[in-house]
């Protein structure tokens, strides 16, 4: 049976598009049964009866900010992080990744989501659609779509980053890494690894970076690393 993966959309904070392009992947690689979550899909709720029937829980990118966690995710909060705890998957792709951090869901261990833009040295100063060159284990670099998404800095203190760190920006920041979260796995990523080429034609700044900036094969190693020990 393939695992199930449930991706959260209550759109714009967790747009339509990503998770759309999120599943597409999903579901066309053959390993997962993919299915939409939440307010603004069918048929489910994000309770814990529906998670604990899943392998993974995406949180996807949007258009997000505190209030609008409050007024909503917030309600879920504790029910996710049993979740994870327990031994389940989560998965946060630029917006998503936020959540992540330790204001929201708090499931990542001694580091921050913090703007990219915001870091020393940023690959670019806009918040706008644009791709940003990133390495992948070492290697690349690889154009990638990036639109505001987070880097994940140590907190005060602290001098070493746990888990495995599997992407990072030009200036050294991790643009993406697995942490252990009590028996489960927390990955998180910046940038848009699920970006299909009709974003690019949308946006005139990347239209000419699709042939080089579409990047699926991050997001299914992404996937493929959450169902293995770090």
């Amino acid at each position: 049976m393939k695992p199930l993966i449930l991706v959260y959309v209550d759109h714009p904070m967790c747009s339509m598009d990503c998770a759309d392009a999120t599943v597409d992947i999903l579901n066309q690689s053959g390993l997962y049964n993919a299915q939409f979550v939440g307010p603004d899909s069918h048929p489910h709720l994000v309770l814990a009866e529906h998670l604990n029937k899943a392998s993974c829980i995406v949180m996807p990118g949007g258009m997000g900010d505190a209030d609008q966690f409050d007024d909503t995710l917030l309600f879920y909060k504790d029910v996710v992080q049993e979740y994870v705890t327990n031994g389940g998957k989560y998965l946060g792709i630029c917006q998503g990744s936020y959540f992540a951090s330790k204001h929201y869901f708090d499931l990542l261990e001694k580091v921050v989501a913090k703007q990219h833009i915001k870091t020393r040295k940023p690959s670019t100063k806009r918040t706008g659609p644009t791709t940003v060159p990133l390495t992948w284990l070492d290697k690349g670099p690889y154009e990638t779509y990036f639109h505001d998404g987070a880097a994940f800095v140590l907190e005060d203190g602290s001098n070493h980053i746990p888990g495995l760190v599997l992407s990072r920006y030009e200036n050294g920041d991790p643009a993406a890494l697995i942490q252990k979260c009590g028996k489960g796995l927390v990955a998180v990523m910046g940038p848009h690894p699920e970006a299909p080429k009709w974003w690019y034609y949308s946006q005139s700044r990347v239209r000419d970076s699709w042939k080089t900036g579409i990047q699926h094969w991050m997001l299914l190693d992404i996937m493929k690393r959450l169902f293995k020990p770090v």
